[in-house]
């Protein structure tokens, strides 16, 4: 990060975001995430309604063994459930490794 070029820039920190960026940082990738708002934002703004997919569903792989969640995978949360517990403890997970910038509004 020091100054150097980014291998990888991602835009969004909504779940398919913060998973890309856990598997570019298991593969050493200096990875910078842009997100026009807050982490998980998207997933905040509809918080009140439950997931139709188990929790399980909703995670990946590099995210799971990064941020080991503890849920189980057949859980079913709302969206405010699955940003708490975890989007926003696998963005602080990530932070050591990845620089993700909120309010960073991409305009081409």
């Amino acid at each position: 990060m020091n100054g150097e070029p980014w291998d990888l820039a991602i835009i969004g920190a909504g779940p398919v975001g913060l998973e890309a960026a856990a598997r570019a940082r298991e593969n050493g990738l200096r990875t910078v995430v842009l997100e026009a708002d807050r982490v998980g934002a998207h997933v905040r703004s509809w918080g009140c309604v439950r997931l139709f997919t188990p929790f399980g569903y909703n995670t990946g792989p590099a995210g799971a063994r990064l941020a080991r969640p503890d849920a189980d995978a057949a859980d079913m949360m709302t969206g405010h459930e699955f940003r708490e517990r975890y989007l926003l403890p696998l963005a602080d997970a990530l932070r050591d490794a990845v620089m993700i910038e909120e309010g960073a509004r991409v305009l081409a």
